[in-house]
Parts: structure tokens; sequence; C-alpha cells
């Protein structure tokens, strides 16, 4: 079972989700691992706060280099995520948080239901457990509530 892990700070989830796909791939990495990426990723904590998707992707890419295969989705469908869980992958969904459209969150997605009625995420409630079971219909409203998110997007991953 892998040990996956939450961020401790408000700002972090890019780094975590690139930490989080690492050890899903395999890869022998501490928690406090997120620390370096955060570097890596150019991840501030102040004015335009967290990792833009820019220097998240390159990371994903360059740390994941031999073990994952990454394509990047603009504007993800449903249909898209749930296709590429059912087929063995994982997802990195970037989307709007809360009610505004310029606060952005990284949540890293390892698996759907058999049902389709819920999905397991990482990182993505403040006041819970790293990794949570969540319903479809919650999953929905968190990460589509924003129809016109010009700026979602979906890193789909796949094991080399």
């Amino acid at each position: 079972m892998i040990h996956y892990v939450k961020q401790r700070d408000k700002f972090r989830c890019g780094p975590v989700a690139v930490l989080n796909s690492l050890r899903w791939v395999g890869a022998d990495v501490s928690a406090n691992y997120v620390y370096e990426l955060s570097e890596k990723c150019k991840t501030k904590s102040y004015g335009m706060s967290g990792t833009n998707y820019y220097n998240f992707d390159r990371i994903l890419r360059d740390e994941g280099q031999d073990l994952v295969n990454v394509k990047l989705i603009l504007k993800p469908r449903l249909y898209e995520i749930e296709e590429h869980l059912r087929e063995g992958g994982v997802v990195v969904l970037n989307y709007a948080w809360g009610q505004e459209d310029s606060h952005r969150h990284y949540t890293f997605i390892p698996e759907e239901s058999e049902t389709g009625k819920t999905f397991v995420m990482v990182n993505e409630f403040d006041n819970r457990p790293a990794v949570t079971k969540v319903r479809r219909k919650t999953f929905v409203n968190r990460c589509f509530a924003h129809r016109n998110d010009d700026d979602a997007k979906a890193w789909l991953l796949t094991k080399v």
C-alpha cells in the first residue's frame, strides 16, 4: 500500500501532487522531498501563491522521467478522467478552488470505484486525512463547479 502525503501549508499542493505521483510509480521519496520540489517548481507563498502550471508540468515530467508517461489535457472532461482511471492510470487535476476562479488547487486522483460512485482523492480536503473517498456528486461539484474554467488542467499519468 502506498503512503500518500498531504500538504502541510496553504500553497504547496503542486509539489505534493508531484511527490504523490512519484510514490505511485514506486520512487523512494520521503515526505520532506516536497521542500526540494517546491524550490524546483518555484512555488511561492506570497503574492501569487502556489505553483504555476508551466513549472508544475516541467517538474512532473523531469522527476518522473523514465518512470511515468505524462499527457496534459486542457479543460478536461469528466469522461476523460474516468476513462483514464479505469485503464489503470492516475490523474493530477488542477481546478478552481472555492468561489473564486483565481484560487487553484492540485489534487492527485489514483482511482475511481468500480461502480463509478466514488473517487479516491489525495490532498483534497484541509481537515481530512491525506486520502479520502469522495462521492461522485461531491467530486463533480468541487472539481467541475466552474463550467467555464478555461484554466482547468489534467495530467494523465501511466507507468512506463
